[in-house]
């Protein structure tokens, strides 16, 4: 049975253009127009609700269909003479459809936040491309991540972690990586053995280098400071020859390591791991042979 997401920027639903959230256990109508004249959305599917927000998208509700409404007919616009036939020249059909509210969906409801957990999601970049139509169907392990909240945590940590980092940092991890697992696609590379490869690269070439900042900084404010004001001394990146201030980098590096003196990000995810043993063995099995998250794009 089909299970539909629908993207109320696309889809009209008055209640959700007026509140974050539906109520549970309320019922109302959407209409979506196709040129297709029968849709695979029948009575008892799954819906899930998504409502844009910002740069971010949000599932916000659950529900059933209960009703196949009408069919609304739109002939197209006749094609005027030597132009090519476009959308509006297509017939069209308006379908309705009736549904029941079923749960709200407060848990981990951002897809900022499932990005890594719903292999539907490909584009780490934009990952908001894969909802930007009307409605979608949804596989039924991509449904019980949304619905219940479930964040693979060791594959949300790889990705944020390593598509953060700058393009070329990106590029060169991936080449040592590929020496050092003696692979090209990462399929059969275990997350957790290429996690603990991208915190010992993290160290190695992005926080060695915040910690020299860091000293570079204090010795401009104590040695130099009579000859010029420290925030004034900067570097230029020679491939973008972009401007970098070394006081500013150096306050962005002090807050970074002041975090992970409060909370170690290693400690916390094995904490995260241990206390969700169940849901981390799920998620290896549906991302098993899924190459590792990483968006060499940008």
């Amino acid at each position: 049975m089909a299970i539909i997401a629908v993207n109320t920027k696309y889809v009209y639903i008055p209640e959700l253009s007026i509140s974050q959230f539906l109520k549970d256990g309320s019922q109302g109508e959407f209409k979506i127009e196709s040129t297709e004249r029968n849709l695979p959305i029948d009575v008892g599917n799954n819906i899930v609700f998504i409502k844009p927000q910002l740069s971010d998208l949000v599932f916000t509700n659950s529900g059933t269909i209960q009703k196949i409404g009408k069919r609304d007919f739109l002939p197209g616009k006749p094609v005027e003479q030597g132009k090519t036939a476009a959308y509006e020249n297509k017939d069209k059909y308006h379908h309705h459809f009736n549904f029941k509210v079923e749960k709200t969906l407060h848990k981990n409801n951002r897809l900022s936040e499932l990005e890594y957990s719903l292999p539907v999601v490909e584009n780490y970049n934009k990952p908001e491309t894969h909802f930007q139509s009307q409605y979608r169907t949804l596989v039924t392990n991509d449904f019980e991540t949304i619905v219940n909240g479930w964040v693979y945590a060791t594959r949300t940590v790889f990705g944020k972690l390593i598509n953060a980092l700058p393009r070329p940092n990106k590029l060169e991890f991936m080449i040592e990586a590929m020496d050092h697992f003696r692979t090209i696609d990462f399929r059969n590379t275990s997350l957790l053995d290429g996690l603990e490869f991208l915190y010992h690269y993290i160290d190695k070439r992005i926080l060695s280098r915040g910690k020299l900042l860091v000293a570079t900084d204090k010795i401009l404010k104590s040695e130099l400071s009579n000859l010029l004001p420290a925030d004034q001394i900067g570097f230029v990146d020679p491939q973008t020859m972009t401007i970098f201030n070394i006081n500013d980098q150096a306050k962005i590096f002090n807050s970074l390591f002041k975090l992970e003196s409060e909370r170690s990000l290693k400690q916390s995810l094995q904490d995260a791991v241990e206390n969700n043993r169940g849901l981390e063995t799920r998620f290896q099995k549906i991302f098993k042979r899924r190459s590792w998250p990483v968006d060499l794009e940008k």
